[in-house]
């Protein structure tokens, strides 16, 4: 389907939360044509989630759609639209900048809307780090836009000019673009959560029970068994999806491979990699527990905007991560132990030694992003 907008006008978002309007937005329009009322709410008040800066950060959004239009540039309105009100001096604005007012209505069932909402894995900064996104990523993401878009409309200008600039102009357009896919990253990661029912946990591990570890089963009957128990409160508990991979079998192996790249390609953080086992020996003692494998967008967060770049890749390719291994190794064994001590029912200070052993590694300097 094809949607033809004219050159000048106010694109009007109308959905609800979970319809994709964001999506659809950041797919196609510039970023810097996008007007969204989260981040106005950010603006006026370090928290897009402060409901009571609602009618300030509107004033906002308003007041720079107006400067927008003014100055003959498309404008798309990133808000739920869904209340007559809401559109009414929108409809205002287009009127008087003499643009046509465009609306494009997310019109999804409301289980899908709410699905969406919901099949989202609870991750920490989703309950505590609204702050950690505004004072750190959102800093950087609108210091980065902003110097990105000055530099890039100076070597236009100076292109226009006839001065020799088309490479640096290339670099700069490349920076631009690397910098709004940073910030569409760690706007993905990050939702509302007013209460426990805005929460939603995908448990991986049955660590224990009354009397038992589960340190004998593997993998997958960890998550066919937590599959079963997340039935029981399917409004909070979300079964974690899995799949087996037979590393020996070259089809199951691109098998896997395509999973993940469904999984990030939909905005998923990655997946885990563990051998089915839960304990595995080598010749060197435990196999790694555990492999992380993150989405290349997701890794941006972590690595920066421009992480991407062949050369800076090649610079994160030399990373020696023995170090880490070895304390994550470390950390995994002192973790079963406390465990195994709690359910044999032993002194409290002797399952705390496990406890601030794992603090006390965890106070070694190693870069927490590798």
């Amino acid at each position: 389907m094809n949607i033809t907008i004219p050159e000048l006008s106010l694109v009007i978002l109308i959905g609800p939360s979970g319809s994709g309007r964001s999506t659809f937005a950041h797919k196609h329009f510039k970023s810097t044509e996008i007007l969204s009322s989260d981040f106005c709410r950010g603006l006026v008040s370090d928290d897009e989630n402060d409901q009571s800066a609602t009618k300030d950060a509107f004033e906002v959004l308003h007041f720079v759609a107006a400067k927008r239009l003014a100055a003959g540039k498309l404008t798309v309105i990133d808000a739920t639209n869904v209340q007559s009100e809401a559109r009414k001096p929108l409809l205002t604005l287009a009127r008087e900048y003499h643009c046509l007012p465009v609306a494009i209505v997310f019109n999804l069932p409301e289980k899908v809307c709410q699905e969406r909402n919901h099949h989202r894995p609870l991750m920490p900064w989703s309950v505590k780090a609204q702050a950690l996104l505004l004072q750190q990523y959102a800093s950087v993401g609108s210091a980065a836009r902003a110097a990105t878009g000055d530099a890039v409309a100076g070597l236009e200008l100076a292109a226009e000019q006839g001065r020799d600039v088309e490479e640096l102009l290339a670099t700069y357009r490349n920076k631009q673009k690397l910098v709004t896919q940073y910030v569409n990253a760690y706007r993905r990661y990050c939702w509302p959560v007013y209460a426990v029912t805005d929460l939603k946990l995908a448990p991986f591990h049955l660590l224990a029970t009354q009397g038992k570890v589960y340190t004998n089963k593997d993998h997958a009957w960890h998550m066919e068994t937590l599959a079963e128990i997340c039935r029981a409160d399917e409004a909070l508990l979300l079964a974690t999806p899995f799949k087996v991979v037979d590393i020996t079998g070259a089809a199951s192996i691109e098998e896997g491979i395509a999973w993940w790249r469904e999984l990030t390609g939909r905005g998923g953080e990655g997946m885990v990699v563990k051998p089915l086992d839960f304990l595995v020996r080598g010749k060197r003692g435990i196999v790694q527990p555990a492999l992380k494998c993150r989405g290349p967008e997701y890794l941006r967060i972590i690595y920066g905007p421009e992480y991407s770049i062949p050369q800076n890749l090649e610079q994160l390719r030399k990373r020696g991560l023995g170090a880490k291994r070895s304390l994550a190794l470390r950390e995994f064994s002192l973790g079963v132990e406390a465990l195994e001590r709690f359910v044999r029912g032993e002194p409290l200070r002797r399952v705390h030694e496990c406890v601030f052993g794992v603090l006390a590694l965890e106070s070694e300097p190693v870069d927490p992003r590798l």
